[in-house]
């Protein structure tokens, strides 16, 4: 698991120096901006399922709801934008 966590951290520090930059030097895409979130639930999402099915249940069901809730709220959110 230490790999797993070792893995998740340099990913997050890779998106957080990505951000940084991106502000610093004021650059940004529309595409990059659409990308960016999308990467970043992707990454939470696949480390859920992952500690879903190494623990099993005890996981597995608050793991759903985070999902459902995550899943929700996209959708409400490109809903929401294209009106």
């Amino acid at each position: 698991h230490v790999y797993n966590g070792i893995l998740f951290a340099l990913a997050s520090y890779t998106d957080y120096l990505d951000g940084y930059l991106a502000r610093r030097w004021d650059v940004s895409t529309s595409f990059g901006a659409f990308l960016d979130p999308v990467a970043d639930k992707l990454m939470v999402s696949t480390a859920l399922v992952i500690l879903a099915g190494s623990y099993g249940s005890i996981v597995a069901v608050p793991s759903s709801i985070i999902l459902a809730r995550e899943i929700a709220v996209s959708a409400l959110r490109e809903w929401m934008a294209s009106k």
